[in-house]
């Protein structure tokens, strides 16, 4: 009796999400909604339907800004994220975590979202605003999947391929992990790789396609994973080394450190 109580709560309280989180996305996207329709409505009296036609983009693209300035607003106010295990339901940080994840679901959740990473104001702006510690010329591929914006951290020049998927909480039956995900400067990651909670990417790594880092992974600076491979929780990748396979093993020098000893062999001697 007391289990079905306790999974009568959880219902309950994820109803009580879903009705928050509908009523409280409908109020910002109605502010949206209306800067937009401002704009539309002064370019009307202005030139007519030309008009209107001639601002919809701007429009549009307002109505993008201010959601995301609501939301960057709303998560400046918001408790932070911090790393630990958590239980389920239970009033601390997993709420926070919950609460954050919907904020940001507000855009993630949307068609918008291929709008926002194409331009690239956008983009800075809805990441920055969320928490998370990127730089202006990354780039962040249209389908990419970012759980946890707040606690990742991009360093310069990153390159974030086609459906690419970073979460820094794994949840378990009772427990929820977070752990910050922080990548270097200069890092490459392959199209639909996966990286997980705790995860380190050192300074101009290379990730694979496809490949996944499970939970705490510490790949060094110019390391490269094979495409496809899967990389255990907890593994250490040394610099410049090559790990590759399912489960991955290390396989040698990574390509740029031999394409750099090849570089050097063939300098002449003075």
């Amino acid at each position: 009796m007391v289990g079905s109580g306790v999974a009568r709560l959880r219902i309950l309280l994820w109803i009580l999400y879903d009705l928050a989180w509908v009523l409280f996305g409908s109020a910002v996207y109605g502010v949206g909604l209306l800067a937009a329709y401002q704009v539309l409505r002064g370019a009307h009296r202005l030139a007519g339907w030309p008009g209107v036609a001639f601002a919809a983009l701007p429009a549009y693209l307002l109505f993008l800004l201010v959601v995301i300035l609501i939301m960057g607003a709303l998560r400046s106010v918001s408790p932070d994220l911090k790393a630990g295990i958590y239980r389920k339901f239970k009033p601390g940080p997993f709420f926070t975590q919950v609460w954050l994840v919907g904020i940001y679901s507000l855009m993630d959740a949307t068609p918008f979202m291929r709008t926002v990473h194409f331009v690239a104001v956008l983009r800075y702006l809805l990441y920055r605003g969320q928490g998370m510690k990127t730089h202006y010329q990354n780039w962040i591929s249209q389908d990419v999947a970012i759980a946890d914006p707040s606690m990742v951290s991009l360093g310069k020049g990153v390159n974030l391929g086609g459906r690419v998927g970073i979460t820094a909480h794994l949840a378990l039956p009772d427990v929820v992990i977070i752990a910050p995900v922080t990548i270097g400067d200069g890092v490459v990651v392959g199209a639909e790789a996966k990286i997980g909670p705790g995860v380190t990417i050192g300074d101009r790594a290379l990730i694979g396609a496809t490949a996944i880092l499970g939970l705490g992974v510490k790949v060094g600076e110019s390391a490269y994973v094979e495409p496809g491979s899967f990389v255990p929780s907890n593994t250490v990748i040394g610099p410049r080394e090559r790990w590759g396979g399912n489960p991955a093993v290390h396989l040698g020098m990574s390509p740029l450190r031999a394409e750099r000893a090849q570089a050097a062999s063939s300098e002449p001697r003075v």
